[in-house]
């Protein structure tokens, strides 16, 4: 799922997805456990993904349509 973001002054922040980890991993500096939800944005998520990190998006009902 992502979260929009703004700045207290309205601008726009990179979206951010929380996201479990398959494996224990290190991120922002702090190590993580497997199970461990952190949240990141989307381009890193991706590369956990590819990383197999961290699972593939599941579907949503919105996909499904």
């Amino acid at each position: 799922m992502s979260t929009p973001k703004t700045t207290p002054q309205g601008n726009s922040v990179a979206a951010t997805e929380k996201v479990t980890l398959l494996k224990p991993h290190t991120h922002a500096g702090k190590a993580h456990e497997k199970g461990a939800e952190i949240e990141v944005d989307a381009a890193t998520a991706a590369w956990l993904r590819g990383a197999e990190v961290i699972a593939l998006a599941q579907d949503t009902p919105a996909d499904k349509a």
